[in-house]
């Protein structure tokens, strides 16, 4: 079980590190800062956090948009591998749909 979920874990952050790649015209480590180092805008923020509902088939929910949960490609792994883990049928279910007008917040 533990070594489908390091499986699970390490195609999470690859498809994040491709998708931030993309953006970012070049690869970022997994424990930059993106928003502190000035790399992405919040008009980003928002493309993040579909582009995270719609490949992993998690639901974020206004309570999840916290800077804490998308400051890195370690933070965004560990977000949507909690949120699946809390939900095992996230990865059969939709996105949960866009977030428009809800915008990430500072703090835990």
């Amino acid at each position: 079980m533990a070594a489908r979920a390091d499986v699970q874990t390490e195609h999470i952050r690859a498809q994040l590190r491709e998708f931030l790649s993309g953006y970012l015209a070049g690869p970022v480590s997994d424990d930059t800062d993106i928003f502190a180092s000035g790399l992405v805008n919040s008009l980003f923020a928002v493309q993040l956090v579909v582009f995270v509902e719609e490949r992993f088939a998690v639901a974020v929910q206004t309570r999840d948009l916290r800077l804490a949960h998308f400051r890195s490609i370690g933070a965004i792994t560990a977000f949507v591998a909690g949120k699946r883990e809390r939900s095992p049928q996230a990865e059969q279910a939709g996105g949960g749909g866009p977030v428009r007008g809800r915008a990430i917040q500072e703090g835990n």
